[in-house]
């Protein structure tokens, strides 16, 4: 698969390292999704965008 290929990305835990990732990835203008287990994690990132 060429890099230009990939569009969507989805991010297994939102923990540090995963929000970084979904960060920059956003920044690159791939669509992103992401997925945790803790809600207040969860309320945070949709709240301020911040973990």
């Amino acid at each position: 698969m060429k890099e230009a290929d990939m569009k969507n990305v989805a991010v297994m835990g939102l923990g540090n390292f995963g929000t970084a990732l979904a960060c920059n990835w956003l920044a690159e203008g791939l669509n992103v999704s992401g997925w945790t287990v803790e809600e207040e994690v969860y309320d945070s990132i949709q709240a301020t965008g911040v973990n």
